[in-house]
């Protein structure tokens, strides 16, 4: 019994140590798949900013290409160009103001003032909108910068998720090894138990067949130190105890 008990604490020291090795290697492996989970979060972040700075890009590249087509259409029906319709819109608004005129010669300076302001005011439209897409443009060489910057974010993340889906899977074996470990312990564990229990119910066994000899004995002596009182014979002091010892069993059995 004493063998099998150190076996038993030895079996059960086995698998306290196999669970604090497995409960190691679950914390690895839940700290890499935590590892794991960010970056692929980050990853998936970075796709979708990817996604809609493309977007913005094509939508300010479209803006800035029909601000160009329209600047182009509206200079097309312009004839004379800005610093000579300014020129020109200054010569006669000069002549308006100092040369006296007839109703119908001021109605042709007024009439002529009045397109040249019109080219004038075309042109200023074409220059801003020139300005537009130019501003338009650089806006979208910027975004196309910051697209660039999250591709190499992206670029860097691969290899670190791959290092880390490697790294998950070699600490998945290693915390199966860990669990297969602790069932074999504790397989062990329940084998040692069930000897020491077994051999406990021989001892109880064992014990209860030596205590009913023991008393069939005592009862024996009892009875026949009790016969030699009756006949007038000495008894031995052992013999006398074990008579008081077993005189209510004794005296229930004559009774019955």
């Amino acid at each position: 019994m004493k063998e099998v008990l150190k076996r038993l604490a030895e079996a059960e020291e086995r698998l306290r140590e196999a669970k604090k090795a497995e409960g190691k290697a679950r914390g690895k492996v839940e700290k890499v798949r935590e590892e794991l989970k960010a970056l692929r979060e980050e990853a998936s972040s970075l796709k979708t900013k990817l996604e809609e700075l493309k977007e913005r890009r094509r939508r300010l590249l479209e803006e800035a290409r029909e601000a160009l087509r329209s600047s182009k259409s509206l200079e097309k029906g312009l004839r004379v160009s800005l610093e000579e319709a300014e020129t020109k819109l200054r010569d006669l608004e000069w002549k308006y103001q100092t040369t006296p005129l007839s109703k119908e010669e001021e109605r042709r300076f007024l009439e002529r003032m009045r397109e040249l302001e019109a080219v004038v005011k075309a042109w200023r439209k074409v220059g801003a909108l020139k300005r537009r897409a130019d501003s338009l443009f650089k806006e979208a060489d910027e975004v196309k910068a910051e697209e660039a910057k999250l591709r190499q974010r992206l670029k860097e993340l691969w290899p670190q998720l791959s290092q880390l889906r490697e790294r998950l899977s070699k600490l998945k074996e290693e915390r199966g090894e860990a669990w297969r470990r602790v069932k074999e312990a504790l397989a062990e564990v329940k084998k040692w138990r069930r000897e020491a229990g077994r051999l406990r119910s021989q001892e109880l066994e064992v014990k209860a067949t030596l205590l009913a000899e023991e008393a069939r004995r005592k009862e024996l002596i009892a009875k026949e130190a009790l016969a030699k009182l009756k006949g007038g014979e000495r008894v031995t002091i052992d013999e006398l105890k074990i008579l008081l010892e077993r005189r209510p069993s004794l005296e229930a059995e004559h009774r019955e």
